[in-house]
């Protein structure tokens, strides 16, 4: 039994060791009837360093029946003095032929696409992004969770 322990904490330790850039990594879970307008996913993204170049990923996890190839959401970033950024962006879930990019595990797959490469921040502190649907449907079916990663660029 001891064994099996010790192994499990290794595997953990070596798989944690991995990923020694990342910041934050989160998903939240959306309502099984779909993706309302209104409901917003908040993180906040805590940073020390500004010296530093940070990458932004959208984490999405969706039916392999989502009804589209894209999706778009509007993110709201707030930095550390209040000062308040919108931008809208559509991002590419599958290929033209209808492919999905992520990776699928029976009917839900898993994607994590990039928003920001190499972003700088110019004060420390925490910044909240509030992300929301903005696709035509409300409420959107087939997104099963988002979120966002942040980690240290390369």
């Amino acid at each position: 039994m001891r064994k099996v322990v010790l192994r499990a904490v290794i595997w953990a330790g070596l798989l944690m060791a991995c990923d020694a850039n990342r910041i934050v990594d989160e998903y939240t879970s959306i309502e099984p009837k779909g993706w309302s307008y209104v409901d917003t996913v908040g993180i906040t993204l805590p940073v020390t360093d500004t010296s530093k170049s940070y990458n932004l990923y959208l984490n999405v996890r969706h039916a392999g029946s989502y009804a589209y190839r894209n999706l778009y959401v509007r993110l709201h970033l707030q930095n550390p003095d209040g000062e308040k950024a919108t931008q809208t962006v559509s991002f590419d879930l599958a290929d033209a032929a209808g492919k999905w990019y992520g990776k699928g595990l029976g009917d839900l797959y898993e994607y994590r696409v990039l928003w920001r490469e190499g972003a700088r921040f110019k004060k420390p502190g925490n910044y909240n992004i509030q992300i929301e649907q903005f696709m035509r449907e409300d409420p959107l079916p087939g997104i099963s969770d988002i979120g966002l990663r942040l980690e240290f660029a390369e």
